[in-house]
């Protein structure tokens, strides 16, 4: 190479490498979002956190489903798509080691009856909700917190609401819908 080219080829890696970073930073808002709490108060003992991005639902899915006994409203039909069923297949394996108690009322559907075929833990149950009855957000109840996830491609949303007496309300009504079922 030219002596005199010499500084304009450094010129030109030192560009190419100034625009990758700032095409970094520029990225990085958007990706940190996905993990992002778009909002969180608390007042007392009362605390809600909202979470958007499928990253940070799952995340928070999984925290929930492995921290300990809960009971759940959910679709099957909804959330278990895809590679998610062998997500599942593989919580369900974690549970079936762990034992914690599991309630789950699930929309009746053709990935309810899937789901209930992996099922080989003896504290987990599972009972269908009646035919053609909608229910778009799954709800955990969870060591006192209120879950709510929702599952839409990019319109995801996960809420998490810590509050005794809301917690206790929920509860009531799982079980009477469980009774009832």
């Amino acid at each position: 190479i030219a002596l005199r080219l010499i500084p304009k080829v450094l010129e030109n890696h030192a560009k190419i490498q100034f625009n990758d970073v700032k095409g970094a930073l520029r990225a990085m808002p958007q990706e940190l979002s996905k993990f992002a709490i778009k909002e969180k108060f608390e007042v007392g003992g009362f605390e809600v956190r909202t979470i958007e991005s499928i990253e940070a639902v799952y995340a928070q899915l999984e925290d929930s489903l492995l921290g300990g006994d809960f009971c759940a409203i959910f679709n099957p039909q909804l959330a278990l798509k895809g590679q998610i069923k062998d997500i599942v297949i593989d919580f369900l394996k974690q549970t079936a080691k762990t034992r914690p108690l599991i309630r789950e009322i699930a929309v009746a559907g053709p990935t309810t009856d899937w789901y209930k075929r992996h099922i080989h833990n003896p504290n987990h149950f599972v009972k269908k909700w009646p035919d053609g009855k909608k229910f778009p957000t799954d709800t955990i109840l969870l060591k006192g917190s209120v879950i709510l996830l929702h599952y839409e491609l990019r319109n995801e949303l996960a809420i998490k609401v810590t509050h005794p007496e809301f917690y206790q309300s929920m509860t009531t009504i799982f079980e009477a819908l469980w009774e009832s079922i």
